[in-house]
């Protein structure tokens, strides 16, 4: 029909659904195209969640570089036009995500610190325990187990409360896996992995390919510290629990 804003849409679409499916190539094109069709169109306002969308398939691809240039102009081209709040959040939020897969954790941690002071200033909840969980999970890789481990929990007790159960809730378990691992409660972990596992067969949400071989990693750590048949019937009990 000759819609230039809807195919637009579809593109976006078809490079969420490509993202998903881990297909970077596929959805770097859809990608690339959403982003010149809002450019063609003058819809300025849409350039900024298209570039962090390509920047996010970027750092699932491991091309760092790349991924923070495309963060980079998105968050310019944002302040720019004075896109305040919800999409300037993300894009901190996508920054902090490619810091953390490369292991800056201080970088990580800034910005998803001043993302969660974006979202708090918006009141926006459901980003504001995106951002807690984010920071959570930074600070036990720190080895602030403590404080860390205190925010999966209250993160955690926030998702139950409102029924919720996403993708950040598996984030959630394990993120208090690896901390249950370094105090000293390998079967705790086991149990949490179980438990993260059997929510990401029953929900969809699986842990993006760029982190899968962390995941791999800590899940491992647990089970060379439990042993392989306590951790086998851990992991089991853990993925037989009901959400209470």
């Amino acid at each position: 029909a000759g819609d230039d804003c809807l195919r637009m849409g579809a593109h976006y679409a078809l490079t969420r659904l490509a993202l998903r499916a881990a297909s970077f190539d596929e959805a770097t094109t859809h990608g690339e195209r959403a982003l010149a069709l809002a450019r063609a169109t003058g819809n300025r306002l849409r350039e900024p969640y298209l570039l962090r969308v390509l920047g996010v398939i970027a750092s699932w691809h491991g091309d760092s570089l790349r991924a923070r240039n495309r963060f980079d102009e998105a968050l310019a081209l944002a302040r720019e036009l004075h896109v305040q709040g919800w999409m300037q959040a993300h894009i901190l939020n996508s920054l902090g995500e490619d810091a953390r897969r490369h292991g800056d954790f201080d970088g990580a941690l800034a910005h998803y610190r001043a993302a969660l002071e974006m979202a708090t200033r918006i009141g926006d909840r459901f980003l504001m325990m995106g951002e807690q969980l984010n920071v959570g999970l930074v600070l036990v890789r720190m080895g602030d187990g403590a404080e860390g481990e205190a925010l999966l929990r209250r993160n955690l007790r926030d998702h139950a409360q409102i029924g919720l159960i996403d993708s950040n809730v598996i984030w959630n378990l394990w993120g208090l896996a690896v901390a249950a691992t370094r105090r000293g409660d390998p079967r705790q972990a086991a149990r949490l992995f179980g438990g993260a596992v059997r929510l990401s067969e029953t929900t969809g949400f699986a842990v993006a390919p760029a982190d899968r071989a962390l995941y791999e990693a800590d899940r491992a750590a647990a089970r060379a510290a439990l042993g392989e048949t306590a951790f086998a019937a851990a992991w089991a009990e853990g993925a037989a629990a009901g959400w209470e």
